[in-house]
């Protein structure tokens, strides 16, 4: 398996860059992976609320809620 390593963690993950436990993600996380992909230094406050809501969604239901719904509620 692939790893990840941003600000000295480690983080398991599948060849497209997915973590292979989705509930090993943190804050950490999410900002290097935007550095990686993305090209920014810094996630927007908009950018939060997004990872936020899809966060407690995959909480709540097991599952990543579709674009559609995810457009609707944010």
């Amino acid at each position: 398996m692939p790893n990840f390593t941003y600000n000295g963690k480690e983080y398991e993950t599948d060849s497209y860059g997915y973590l292979t436990n989705p509930y090993n993600w943190d804050e950490n996380f999410a900002e290097g992976m935007a550095k990686e992909l993305c090209n920014t230094d810094k996630l927007s406050e908009r950018h939060w609320q997004v990872i936020y809501f899809l966060r407690e969604a995959l909480k709540e239901f097991k599952s990543c809620p579709l674009v559609f719904v995810t457009c609707k509620k944010k």
